[in-house]
């Protein structure tokens, strides 16, 4: 594993920009791909790099009569190198997996945007998941119930699930239980109508944040679900996506402890 990882790092230092004539947003795509892959983030680099290879793999046989020999042939010997690339990424991941050693990080920056669930959660989920845990204390007023939202509406987009728990806290110097509860069971309501079952409990001693999935995934996020700042008014652009929202500072730690 130590051998193949070396192996890909020291491929991230040689090019792997694609040839100019590829349309910028091709080229994006992949260029994040060898970024991610440098970064040690796999499971990123290798959804990037099979769209990537998918969208220059269209648009070569789109375009191949008339791009002259010599840039055709630059093509097919990067296409092959991105496959390669890909091929390495995955079977450095499953064996990661399947040895227990896996471990990714995302460093979200303070006032930064861009890190909607989609992106954070988004590659570890798969259709084979059916039970979803979320260990988090602060899911207990409405903008944090609004997350939990979010998160659940990220993973019904991705998956069938058949149920979703949760497990927080409160505190009952400030906080009102049956007002958290009426909350959580709007939320529940609205699950069961997707044939979700949802779970929730209030536990006193909780303080670390963990979402785990029964696929074998384990997603550490520092803040919990509640990393983003206020939209600037309801009327401004990132009151409804949170692609646009500005974060608080945190960091994201993904295993696996099972496949």
């Amino acid at each position: 594993i130590l051998l193949l990882n070396s192996e890909l790092c020291e491929d991230n230092m040689s090019s792997g920009t694609p040839p100019p004539s590829v349309p910028q947003s091709i080229s994006e795509v992949l260029t994040r791909a060898v970024d991610l892959e440098g970064k040690r983030r796999y499971t990123e680099s290798l959804v990037c790099y099979q769209e990537g290879v998918k969208l220059l793999m269209h648009w070569y046989k789109a375009n191949k009569e008339s791009l002259g020999a010599d840039m055709e042939k630059a093509v097919r010997v990067r296409l092959d190198d991105y496959l390669k690339r890909a091929e390495a990424v995955k079977l450095l991941s499953d064996r990661l997996k399947k040895s227990g050693q896996f471990h990714e990080q995302m460093e979200i920056a303070e006032d930064s945007t861009g890190w909607s669930f989609d992106l954070i959660i988004g590659p570890y989920l798969d259709p084979n998941l059916r039970t979803v845990s979320i260990e988090d204390p602060y899911i207990r007023k409405p903008y944090q119930v609004l997350n939990l939202i979010r998160f659940c509406e990220t993973v019904l987009r991705k998956c069938k699930p058949a149920s979703i728990a949760l497990v927080t806290s409160f505190d009952p110097k400030v906080d009102k239980q049956e007002e958290i509860e009426e909350r959580l069971n709007k939320v529940k309501v609205s699950l069961s109508r997707l044939s979700v079952t949802f779970h929730f409990s209030f536990s006193p001693s909780i303080h670390d944040r963990k979402i785990t999935l029964d696929t074998g995934w384990v997603i550490k996020i520092g803040r919990g679900l509640d990393i983003y700042k206020p939209p600037e008014s309801n009327f401004s652009v990132g009151s409804c996506d949170t692609f646009f929202r500005r974060c608080h500072q945190t960091v994201v730690d993904v295993y696996c402890v099972k496949m």
